[in-house]
């Protein structure tokens, strides 16, 4: 069951090799205090993704994730918003979070 526990888990592939992580869920009370995110009574998402091997970073495998799953929780699950929280020293990621429309907030 993908949406075991609210959470939504995928392996991500590149020509159908195991390249990544990601998983998405639906936000709660408890996580809009841990982001620091104010809350509101939109249907928000957080997400969080890795690709973990270093031949395919740089690729815009990453950025093309992103903006998959977005699609999907905008169309599927009718998301106004989906928030991500980046490492400050992950550039990388904030650059393909950036050319997929998110913003720093």
């Amino acid at each position: 069951e993908p949406w075991e526990d609210e959470v939504f888990r995928v392996i991500i592939e590149y020509n159908n090799v195991p390249i990544g992580y990601g998983q998405i869920y639906k936000m709660y009370d408890e996580l809009y205090t841990d982001y620091h995110y104010p809350k509101t009574d939109e249907i928000v998402y957080g997400m969080d993704q890795f690709i973990g091997e270093p031949n395919y970073w740089s690729k815009g495998i990453g950025t093309r994730y992103i903006k998959l799953i977005f699609e999907f929780l905008k169309k599927e699950r009718n998301a106004n918003a989906v928030i991500l929280d980046p490492h400050k020293n992950n550039p990388r990621a904030i650059r393909a979070y950036q050319k997929s429309g998110f913003r720093i907030i």
